[in-house]
């Protein structure tokens, strides 16, 4: 298994959390879209990574729609994200399911969103970039029955899948269950864990310390299964991630 940083960098800070990556020394970096539009030519961004021994390893891409008439629109904007994606050295395209509320899906809405994902996963596939869908919370892939459903509905062999252990959490499932089914199909692995929030339907994940989530049951899970991509850890602080990867390189053995 490989150990990389997860940045969010839509407030412009993605110097800092470069730099944070590289001190902490991740070799690998999940970036979201907004980097586009920071650095709208990958090759900028991928010899600025370069210089701070860092690589692109996958870029989150947005989610997906249920409307038709809308799929060529969707398809498009994730091939160019698998472009940028591709000529910035990175691998894994992240994609979520359409962002709703609403969780009274029906069986012909999982097959939509599986065509829709199978077919950018094709496309994407053309520049060399795999397509990943990643569960995220109010979406429709929210829950361990709709995640089910939506991989169900793909073509596994364009579209794989990246398990974020909080949102899996939070949708009522267990990380550690998902590792064991999807093992031969993931290619990445959000580790975070889960904090209560004050309100019953939000959420807020500051930290991979063991807390609601046992942090040393995935890691066990993710050894057993063999899995050998990429698991991220969020950058919420320099301080903070110190700790993160102190406690997987020092309690789990995982490798940086």
């Amino acid at each position: 298994m490989k150990l990389g940083a997860s940045a969010r960098i839509s407030k412009g800070d993605s110097h800092q959390s470069i730099a944070i990556a590289s001190a902490l020394g991740y070799p690998g970096l999940h970036l979201d879209s907004s980097i586009l539009r920071q650095y709208p030519d990958p090759h900028e961004l991928k010899a600025l990574l370069a210089s701070h021994e860092l690589a692109l390893v996958a870029l989150s891409s947005g989610s997906i729609g249920l409307d038709p008439g809308l799929d060529a629109e969707i398809i498009e904007a994730h091939v160019k994200n698998a472009r940028y994606l591709r000529a910035a050295g990175g691998k894994y395209l992240l994609i979520t399911g359409v962002a709703t509320k609403r969780q009274d899906f029906t069986a012909n809405e999982y097959r939509q969103a599986g065509k829709l994902l199978t077919e950018i996963g094709k496309r994407t596939a053309d520049y060399g970039v795999q397509t990943g869908f990643q569960n995220r919370m109010d979406t429709i892939g929210q829950t361990p029955k709709q995640v089910d459903s939506i991989l169900a509905a793909v073509d596994s062999r364009y579209v794989k899948y990246s398990l974020d252990v909080q949102h899996y959490l939070q949708g009522g499932g267990d990380p550690g269950t998902a590792i064991r089914v999807y093992d031969k199909r993931m290619v990445c692995v959000h580790l975070q864990d889960l904090q209560p929030a004050v309100a019953k339907d939000q959420y807020q994940a500051p930290t991979l310390l063991p807390a609601k989530n046992d942090i040393r049951q995935i890691g066990q899970a993710l050894h057993s299964s063999n899995f050998n991509g990429w698991s991220f850890i969020g950058l919420d602080g320099q301080k903070l991630n110190a700790i993160n990867a102190e406690y997987l390189t020092k309690k789990l053995g995982v490798q940086a």
